[in-house]
């Protein structure tokens, strides 16, 4: 079976998401990013990282089934919009069931209890700007394509 790259996959389903796109632009220009925001970009902007998972096995070996645990980062330059951001993913993936995100088939996917949390990054390099950021964890279960 061909493995799927699930972070690329769930980073380009959460591009076509209105509530999303509508925050963060869409397509190319789209602030949507796979483990690390691009330097300088605008808020507000989100990342995806995949903190564990794997192969879902059973008796006979790999059932074809996976899991997938990532945390969904969402920054702004208030903590309204951070907010604002980490809700419409939330609403985008938070019970999503029997979905087709791009060319993946994920069956479940769940928040994980108790992973939503707030904060802000302070100002760097002379600026006072601060970066407002809330994520939220999510477990997935896919399969490969």
């Amino acid at each position: 079976m061909a493995s799927v790259d699930i972070t690329a996959a769930l980073t380009t389903y959460l591009k076509t998401v209105s509530a999303i796109t509508s925050l963060i632009g869409s397509g190319t220009a789209a602030r949507a990013y796979p483990d690390d925001l691009k330097q300088g970009c605008d808020l507000p902007a989100c990342t995806l990282t995949r903190v564990g998972g794997g192969p879902v096995m059973y008796l006979l070996g790999r059932s074809g089934l996976n899991e997938a645990t990532f945390v969904a980062t969402s920054y702004g330059a208030t903590r309204a919009a951070a907010d604002a951001l980490d809700n419409a993913i939330f609403d985008a993936l938070g019970g999503g069931a029997n979905q087709t995100m791009g060319s993946v088939k994920v069956t479940d996917t769940t928040p994980t209890e108790g992973s939503r949390d707030s904060g802000v990054d302070l100002p760097q390099d002379g600026s006072d700007a601060r970066r407002y950021w809330a994520r939220t964890g999510y477990r997935l279960f896919y399969f490969d394509s």
